[in-house]
């Protein structure tokens, strides 16, 4: 699959393996080669090549025979996150685009590379308006055409390219939405919705408190997790959108508290996927 459409599965795994390796070195402060290896599971010489990549955006320290963070607890940045779980995040947005009703109607979209894959699969529609904060996620509304979009002005972050803060939040609360799209760094059934940056929370519930219907879109390994700060209650979600790979027992407790969940499976879509196009 091209650049395109987005990134091969070799290339999803790797930017996993970078995501993982980035939270062991960000947790350890300084951490050695042949401990990363053992527990990534991949030879030295590939987790030589991980930290120079990870150096080369400033988001570690190569050492001799290690590496060492530089900002604990930084987000990371939008072009790292965008391949990890690609073909999970592409049938996550699948399954919410079906939901948006048909007819004119205004539709929120937080950032996040999850939330972006519900554009994607949107298409081009004149009958919604794009509501979002996210200026990603405006530039690739406007790219596919959408007639109308709203960008909530604000302070940028700039790793997340999110507008967040009171401008933000007093915009959005002038609003009304059918229906919003929120990603998030942990969901869990007795910690609520979760996310790295108490800002960025906070301007989420914000846009989650306008909508009619809430769906939370968070590929499996965001499910049982919890983030340090708390956008949204359990109560306050609608929809859980996640992929097969999400922990049943924490599933089986969101859908006791009352949060529907739907759980695609990303193997046998990419297949039909795949035939679809061969058959075309």
């Amino acid at each position: 699959m091209s650049s395109v459409h987005g990134p091969s599965i070799a290339q999803s795994r790797r930017q996993d393996r970078l995501l993982r390796l980035l939270d062991a070195i960000n947790q350890s402060g300084y951490i050695a080669v042949q401990e990363l290896a053992d527990q990534m599971q991949a030879s030295t010489a590939t987790i030589r090549r991980d930290i120079a990549a990870l150096a080369d955006q400033g988001l570690a320290v190569r050492t001799r025979g290690g590496v060492q963070s530089t900002s604990q607890g930084n987000s990371v940045p939008l072009e790292l996150r965008a391949a990890v779980h690609w073909i999970e995040k592409q049938a996550i947005g699948e399954a919410a685009a079906a939901r948006v009703p048909r007819g004119p109607c205004a539709v929120a979209l937080a950032g996040g590379t999850t939330v972006a894959a519900v554009l994607t699969a949107l298409g081009s529609r004149s009958d919604l308006t794009i509501v979002t904060n996210s200026i990603a996620i405006a530039l690739r509304a406007a790219e596919q055409r959408h007639r109308r979009v709203l960008l909530a002005g604000g302070i940028v972050d700039a790793q997340s390219l999110e507008l967040v803060g009171s401008l933000t939040e007093s915009t959005l609360r002038q609003l009304n939405v059918r229906i919003a799209f929120v990603g998030c760094n942990g969901i869990q059934a007795s910690a609520g919705v979760t996310d790295h940056d108490d800002i960025a929370a906070r301007t989420s519930r914000v846009l989650m408190s306008r909508a009619d219907e809430v769906v939370v879109v968070a590929d499996g390994s965001k499910v049982g997790q919890v983030a340090l700060a708390k956008s949204a209650d359990t109560a306050g979600i609608d929809v859980l959108i996640t992929d097969s790979r999400a922990d049943p027992t924490e599933t089986l407790r969101l859908s006791h508290a009352g949060v529907r969940v739907i759980a695609v499976d990303p193997v046998h879509r990419a297949i039909r996927r795949s035939r679809a196009g061969t058959a075309g």
